[in-house]
């Protein structure tokens, strides 16, 4: 990780990681969420990159696509950002 990464980048990538571990943890593919969550396949694969910087509305609509409260999807991504910070 590069050391001017800001908090918020180190949050954004944190969330997309959690956002694929749960996709694959709840055994589901990009376009089962996509369609889940009325988005196309891209960008769902986008999100998981980091390519994309999420939209609350789009944000919520992937994580009831996986059966998650945003609540809990923000909590891990922050305790994951907040570990890499450690580093």
């Amino acid at each position: 990780m590069r050391k001017d990464e800001t908090n918020h980048e180190k949050f954004l990538q944190a969330l997309c990681a959690v956002l694929q571990e749960e996709r694959k943890q709840v055994g589901i593919t990009q376009l089962d969420v996509a369609q889940r969550a009325r988005m196309q396949r891209s960008y769902i694969s986008d999100v998981e990159q980091g390519a994309r910087n999420l939209s609350v509305k789009n944000l919520c609509r992937i994580a009831t696509a996986l059966g998650l409260h945003l609540s809990d999807l923000v909590d891990r991504a922050e305790e994951k950002a907040a570990s890499r910070r450690r580093r």
